[in-house]
């Protein structure tokens, strides 16, 4: 039996796979870093790009940016225009960029969305940060800055390489010791 997806001259291999896929996990860190510093020349002071998801919309739709916040959870920016402030043209971070409009909050939506499709996980919003506005439950969100703290240490530390490689954290803070890391540490 034949498969129509399969190259009889080069079958796949596991190995080869599960190399492909730490490349694309790789890669996927890297962008994730792209928009986190992207949203640090606009907003210095940020923490958090928090996203909300639409579970009313399918997988491929359901992730839009909800608010850029400080440490404190404080809102900088709400996403009330579809627009971000321009890049200055000098800066390297507007190259990386490519063919997309960082300003463009359709497309950073876009980017956000892939990097969730192609197996990327968020951090939560931190319970104690949130708002009246906020959803209950898990509220996505890409830690910005070294003041950023994660809603639980757990999932970094984990000793599955799977989740440590899914999860797409450019930045956070130190973790604090076991002292006084609370119960989910």
């Amino acid at each position: 039996m034949t498969h129509p997806h399969t190259d009889p001259a080069r079958p796949a291999d596991l190995a080869s796979w599960t190399m492909m896929l730490r490349a694309q996990r790789g890669a996927a860190q890297e962008i994730a870093r792209l928009v986190a510093d992207t949203v640090l020349v606009h907003f210095p002071e940020a923490a958090y790009f928090v996203l909300k998801i639409d579970y009313d919309r399918d997988l491929a739709t359901d992730l839009f940016p909800e608010s850029v916040r400080d440490a404190q959870g404080q809102i900088l920016t709400d996403f009330d225009s579809s627009r971000l402030p321009s890049l200055p043209a000098t800066d390297p971070l507007r190259a990386r960029w490519g063919g997309y409009d960082p300003t463009d909050v359709f497309q950073v939506r876009h980017v956000l969305r892939s990097l969730r499709l192609s197996g990327g996980e968020f951090d939560n919003f931190p319970e104690d940060l949130r708002h009246d506005r906020d959803d209950e439950g898990y509220v996505p969100c890409l830690l910005l800055s070294p003041q950023a703290r994660p809603d639980r240490w757990d999932t970094w530390d984990s000793e599955d390489d799977d989740d440590r490689e899914r999860l797409l954290r450019p930045y956070s803070a130190q973790r604090p010791s076991s002292s006084t890391a609370g119960p989910e540490a």
